[in-house]
């Protein structure tokens, strides 16, 4: 059950480290680090052979240290929760012995990927100031804790030093989105394609700009566009799943669910995390499987019982966007936000408030919430305001949210229509 695609944890580029926009429907920006292109096989060989070297002598810090970068580079491939925690083991106790700049960095992009965002900042301290990797490491953390001016001024940092590196320019696409302006998250996402196009980057890499600006047109950019995208990602990657739940939402933006439906479920199958077994139910929801949808749900309930922090936002938004365990959905929401002060996770907690009917209380942490340009944060956030009785605000909200994106949801978009309509 650990083996969750890393929307919310880890993929990986070759070009540097980027923490950007989630590909799909998670609140999580995925984060891809430089690394070789290795084959599956082989990588699976080689932790094989370094793992046969630690057991024969446990303290050699250079084996444990290779082994803990290979766990690492599996883990961003696949995404196995395992893997960030042996990788994290083995290179914990490297650093131990020998604390060499590249070992900071691996162990710092562990952390990142587990959500230990503080931990990921105190680790890269000894790295030198100029490393591409440590800016951009820092200000994934700072991003991650929602110290979003902190992350601004180190990627102002970072692009006067390289200002076309599809790396900064994606990163001032997830700015952007987190600072309310879509527009330059749009155009910063292209450009970034743009520049990976042009350099001429591996496959892999440009499936994952290609997804990323998927991301960004689903939310509030051109459907057609979003759908292009998820085309070609799956063209260059027919099971990858972050292609497949792209494709699903921008089918389902077209009107099409039954290829939504067909799509999710296949995302959901190769990696069952809670955003997509989450959008699955919405869609058979929507197609009228109430069954289906209710198996879905149930599944998410188990991973909530994982306990693990970096699926914990994921998780808790599900169960709180269909009013499911909101008591533990309350307790993980606290920790989010405890951890993580930016808008989503005000977004969480307004969500789980409103679903306990404390209108109120929502109604603080959806106002922080919507300094995010996400269409689903305004449209929550409109419903917790007719909740408090404003219907202005309410009307504001729902349409800035259809302004955003009309199909951005295919249960949400046609019920924020409707409450417009009676406003």
């Amino acid at each position: 059950m650990r083996r969750f695609l890393a929307f919310t944890l880890t993929l990986a580029v070759t070009v540097g480290g980027l923490y950007a926009a989630n590909a799909a429907v998670s609140t999580e920006p995925p984060v891809r680090f430089r690394s070789a292109a290795v084959n599956p096989t082989e990588l699976d060989r080689l932790i094989g052979v370094f793992a046969s070297r630690i057991d024969s002598d446990s303290t050699d810090w250079f084996n444990r240290a290779r082994l803990g970068s290979l766990y690492l580079e599996r883990a961003n491939h696949g995404g196995d929760l395992d893997d960030y925690d042996r990788a994290m083991v083995h290179l914990e106790a490297a650093v131990r012995i020998d604390r060499s700049p590249e070992l900071s960095i691996d162990l710092a992009r562990a952390r990142l990927a587990l959500h230990d965002f503080a931990g990921a900042l105190d680790e890269i301290e000894t790295v030198d100031p100029n490393s591409v990797a440590r800016g951009t490491i820092t200000f994934d953390a700072l991003l991650g804790l929602g110290r979003t001016d902190e992350a601004a001024g180190e990627l102002a940092t970072l692009a006067l030093r390289h200002p076309h590196e599809p790396v900064i320019l994606i990163r001032h696409a997830e700015l952007a989105l987190h600072t309310g302006s879509p527009q330059q998250a749009l155009d910063a996402a292209e450009r970034a394609l743009d520049r990976a196009e042009d350099a001429g980057l591996p496959i892999s890499d440009l499936g994952f700009y290609r997804s990323a600006a998927a991301r960004y047109h689903l939310m509030f950019g051109s459907i057609d566009r979003a759908r292009s995208l998820s085309e070609d990602v799956l063209d260059l990657a027919p099971s990858d799943p972050v292609g497949l739940l792209l494709h699903a939402r921008a089918v389902a933006a077209d009107g099409d669910l039954t290829a939504a439906v067909t799509h999710a479920r296949q995302a959901a199958t190769v990696s069952p995390d809670p955003a997509a077994l989450g959008f699955l139910a919405d869609v058979l929801l929507a197609s009228g499987d109430a069954a289906g949808a209710e198996d879905q749900l149930a599944t998410v309930e188990v991973i909530a019982g994982l306990g693990q922090p970096a699926l914990r936002r994921q998780t808790a938004q599900v169960l709180a966007d269909h009013g499911r365990r909101l008591d533990l959905a309350l307790s993980m929401a606290q920790a989010e936000l405890a951890e993580r002060d930016d808008p989503y996770a005000h977004h969480l907690m307004a969500t789980v408030l409103h679903g306990l009917q404390r209108p109120a209380e929502a109604e603080a942490h959806a106002a922080r919430a919507t300094a995010i340009a996400d269409p689903v944060v305004w449209y929550r956030a409109g419903l917790i305001a007719l909740d408090n009785g404003d219907p202005a605000l309410a009307h504001t909200r729902l349409q800035t949210a259809l302004d955003l994106q009309p199909e951005f949801h295919p249960l949400w978009a046609t019920h924020a229509r409707e409450l417009l309509g009676g406003l």
